[in-house]
């Protein structure tokens, strides 16, 4: 991470911060699709994470009864693609099924957004 006087002579040079806390958080969690997924019926070109910001703790209990329950195991359950895909399954509203479908490259993108979101 940049120490002050570095992010305030990228700034003064009119360079681009990078810093974390300056990010859209909207399009941090929009997910743009490589190629076009069909799930029942409907083609998406990507998913809306946005929300992800609302899950409760109480959203995070009941994703751990299911990870649990549907058999997962892992020494850091929120590290796991599994637990990472039930809680975009929360974000977004879409049925777990819609996630576990995906095509790998953008099951590990969900998967980067929702342990970003739990570690930041």
């Amino acid at each position: 991470m940049l120490d002050q006087e570095n992010q305030n002579t990228n700034l003064e040079e009119g360079k681009e911060n990078t810093n974390i806390a300056s990010i859209d958080v909207d399009s941090v969690y929009k997910i743009k699709f490589k190629k076009p997924y069909t799930f029942e019926g409907q083609t998406y070109e990507g998913i809306d994470l946005s929300d992800i910001e609302n899950i409760s703790t109480k959203d995070l209990v009941e994703t751990d009864k299911l990870f649990y329950a549907t058999g997962n195991i892992a020494p850091s359950t929120e590290m796991s693609m599994a637990y990472a895909l039930i809680v975009a399954s929360k974000a977004a509203k879409k049925p777990l099924e819609f996630f576990t479908n995906l095509p790998g490259r953008e099951g590990v993108k969900v998967k980067t957004a929702v342990v970003n979101f739990l570690y930041n």
